[in-house]
């Protein structure tokens, strides 16, 4: 019902249609039966007819049969790239960390810059598909939750140590503050970003998870931050979105706002439903926009 309402909130039925998705790969990969979640969806249109008014349940009841038609659509695609050097070096690297061996899979990414491949390729093309594939893993039930908790340390520390031998550019005077909507705990997109932002010039401030609303605002004012990028990896978190929003131009209004995240892959124009200055699906995407925002060149 969350999704269904952030999706209505959002007029974009493809948030319910993803999230009725993945729920099939999640319920089937461990023996559940995908008729359960049609069920589900079918007592929840009945429900909608007899309970909400006609001029809001026929609203909810379109984005139910998209949900249902979505059910039996395959979506799957792959997420590493074994053709290309960065996808072979994501798939060592990952064989590694899965192993429980971590100094082996650091040792992939330390060799990796050694021999000249630049931070930035290493974090995007590497280490975020890397982990994004461990999180399908788990999705399709192919991996256990300490697995992929290993793995996301495992990264994190990589991540550390290429952070210390980095070249990066002239600053900027700029600052950024890289935060998660509320509700998100999905931190390590953010992290990347944040490094990103440094290796360009620019005083990255990452806040990590659980930050409350109004205390973004508190961080724009007193770090002085000039953008806040914010990540949102779920389409219920649009609405803790807004409000995070709404409390850091309360309290500086001048500040740019950035929205990212995995939510922007599927619906990139769903940034302005949070009254934000720009969206960004991708990294890449996110500091070109940003530059552009605070009249970086």
């Amino acid at each position: 019902m969350v999704e269904l309402s952030s999706a209505v909130l959002a007029s974009e039925p493809s948030l319910f249609v993803s999230a009725v998705q993945w729920s099939r790969v999640a319920f089937t990969s461990r023996d559940v039966s995908e008729e359960y979640i049609q069920a589900s969806l079918e007592s929840l249109r009945e429900v909608i007819a007899e309970e909400l008014p006609e001029s809001v349940g026929e609203v909810s009841r379109t984005y139910l049969e998209a949900g249902l038609e979505g059910l039996v659509t395959e979506t799957s695609e792959p997420i590493l790239d074994g053709e290309t050097p960065e996808g072979r070096l994501a798939h060592e690297y990952l064989a590694a960390a899965l192993e429980g061996n971590r100094d082996a899979a650091v040792a992939v990414i330390l060799e990796a810059a050694e021999k000249g491949l630049p931070t930035a390729d290493l974090l995007i093309r590497v280490l975020a598909p890397a982990q994004r594939e461990v999180g399908s893993m788990w999705h399709r039930g192919e991996l256990s939750i300490p697995h992929e908790h290993f793995v996301t340390a495992t990264t994190q520390t990589a991540m550390a140590l290429l952070a210390q031998g980095q070249q990066r550019k002239r600053s900027n005077g700029k600052a950024v503050i890289v935060a998660l909507a509320p509700g998100n705990a999905h931190t390590l997109g953010a992290q990347v970003l944040a490094h990103l932002f440094e290796l360009e010039g620019w005083r990255a401030l990452h806040l990590g998870e659980a930050m409350p609303a109004a205390d973004l605002g508190v961080a724009v004012a007193a770090f002085d931050a000039d953008l806040l990028a914010l990540s949102i990896a779920l389409s219920p978190q649009l609405r803790s979105a807004k409000e995070a929003v709404r409390a850091v131009r309360f309290v500086k209004p001048e500040v740019k706002i950035l929205v990212g995240g995995p939510l922007l892959g599927e619906v990139p124009g769903v940034w302005r439903e949070v009254g934000a200055d720009a969206g960004a699906a991708t990294a890449d995407q996110a500091l070109i926009a940003a530059a552009e925002l605070v009249g970086v060149r």
